[in-house]
């Protein structure tokens, strides 16, 4: 809420504990939102939008309960969200791949110009 707006982790299980007065718990009340859904919602380019928008303060911006209360999610269909969810997934998975490719390649050219 405080600082440096618009991180999100997801957490699996909460066990018993206390966060810091920064940051915000967000839990969807509706059954008809996935957490995945919701976790990739709150890390796009639309929420970094909303964050940006509905932020206060100059030196250290803030996100008061209020305008937090005002943040916009949409809410497709459960079998659209689980759609959406996999095909971000899939996503995700190239990226990795690709990114382990480079490191790859760079080791590779790496060890050349060694040779050289």
């Amino acid at each position: 809420m405080r600082g440096s707006l618009g991180k999100v982790a997801m957490i699996q299980k909460i066990e018993k504990g206390a966060i810091a007065s920064s940051l915000v718990i967000i839990r969807p009340k509706a059954k008809s939102l996935l957490n995945d859904f919701l976790f990739r919602m709150l890390k796009s380019e639309s929420a970094e939008r909303q964050i940006i928008e509905l932020q206060s303060g100059v030196a250290q911006p803030n996100l008061s309960v209020k305008s937090l209360k005002q943040f916009k999610i949409p809410l497709p269909p459960i079998e659209v969200q689980k759609q959406l969810v996999a095909e971000a997934e899939k996503e995700e998975e190239i990226i990795a791949s690709n990114c382990r490719l480079i490191d790859l390649m760079e080791e590779k050219i790496g060890t050349v110009l060694q040779e050289i």
